[in-house]
């Protein structure tokens, strides 16, 4: 069973060329503005699918996620594994329940290496990305970024908007294989439980470096 890597930002997409209208710009600038700028908190559950280079599915898994900006978020997967990644504003946390193993490394190093799209404000994201087209299709309205930062060919997204609603996200993953994420139950800007951002494990677990401790 593949145990999968979160989201990295830097993936691939069909390259696209096609620029989008005045009206589809708009729509696009305003739809990043409200999911990446004004949104402080999200909370959705998710289906992900990965795909091999035919386009053939190697696994799906489920679970839920919950981000609150700027520092602190948690991705859960719980079926067909259980596996969980959480930042807690220091630290950051892998968790892999069947092996019962932990790992923490510094958040800013983490961060530094592995940046996850849906944690960036919406200026973050425009610094380092810039809308290639912005269109309709079969009632999904996508929005495709190219990386102005990276310099290799393809390093692309797209996001998927359904009535105004995040619906899905395309990328590859550090491996080279194809990842769609389809997001169910999509909340903005509730408050989220501190708990949610703190990792509980049984005593006797495996941990694998060193947390840091919060200067007061």
């Amino acid at each position: 069973m593949l145990k999968k890597q979160f989201l990295c930002l830097f993936f691939f997409l069909s390259p696209l060329v096609v620029m989008a209208g005045n009206d589809d710009l708009t729509q696009a600038k305003f739809l990043i503005n409200k999911y990446f700028g004004a949104s402080a908190t999200m909370q959705a559950d998710f289906i992900q699918h990965i795909f091999d280079s035919n386009y053939r599915e190697i696994e799906s898994m489920k679970g839920a996620f919950s981000i609150e900006k700027p520092k602190r978020f948690r991705w859960h997967y719980k079926q067909p594994y259980e596996q969980i990644f959480l930042a807690d504003g220091i630290n950051f946390w892998t968790y892999d329940v069947d092996l019962e193993q932990v790992i923490v490394k510094p958040q800013k190093q983490f961060l530094a290496r592995a940046q996850f799209i849906l944690f960036f404000s919406d200026s973050e994201l425009m610094q380092r990305f810039e809308i290639i087209s912005a269109d309709l299709e079969n009632e999904i309205f996508w929005i495709r970024l190219k990386s102005i930062v990276s310099q290799k060919a393809g390093d692309e997204i797209a996001l998927g908007f359904r009535e105004n609603i995040l619906f899905e996200i395309k990328l590859i993953d550090s491996l080279g294989q194809k990842i769609t994420i389809n997001f169910k139950n999509l909340i903005l800007n509730k408050t989220i439980e501190s708990t949610v951002f703190e990792l509980d494990f049984p005593l006797g677990t495996d941990i694998l470096g060193k947390p840091l401790i919060p200067v007061n």
